[in-house]
């Protein structure tokens, strides 16, 4: 995961920076699994305003994200990626 406070220009559909980059490289023959986690991240980053807003607030990444994704907010991501 990246974050940039200020955003990076990425041509978006609605011309809006782009703030927070999450890259997955899943093994060839697991899309199912690569695509769970797709569906967990949008419905973490959709549903719940206040861990979007605490992951785009996050100045110290490699602690407060931990933080921030292994709350009870953020659990349906952390399913995603322990079950397979």
């Amino acid at each position: 995961m990246a974050i940039a406070h200020d955003g990076w220009d990425l041509g978006a559909p609605d011309d809006a920076p782009i703030r927070c980059l999450v890259l997955l490289a899943p093994p060839q023959n697991d899309s199912a699994h690569h695509v769970a986690v797709l569906a967990a991240f949008a419905r973490l980053f959709v549903g719940t305003p206040d861990v979007r807003a605490a992951l785009l607030a996050i100045s110290t990444p490699e602690v407060e994200t931990n933080r921030v994704l292994r709350g009870a907010p953020a659990q349906t991501i952390n399913y995603a990626f322990e079950h397979r």
